[in-house]
């Protein structure tokens, strides 16, 4: 079977929980701005190429 030890050696108890924030902000927002941009492009195919 597996063996499902886990390496706590890799697991640092100084992480850097400013930089994750950041870091996650900057995902987020970047998701954001997508599905915005997405749904313009959207209104704008269909306002511009009409069937």
């Amino acid at each position: 079977m597996a063996d499902n030890t886990h390496d706590t050696e890799t697991i640092s108890d100084a992480m850097d929980y400013a930089q994750h924030d950041a870091t996650w902000g900057v995902f987020t927002n970047l998701i954001k701005w997508g599905i915005i941009a997405c749904a313009v492009l959207a209104v704008a195919l269909y306002i511009f190429i009409q069937p």
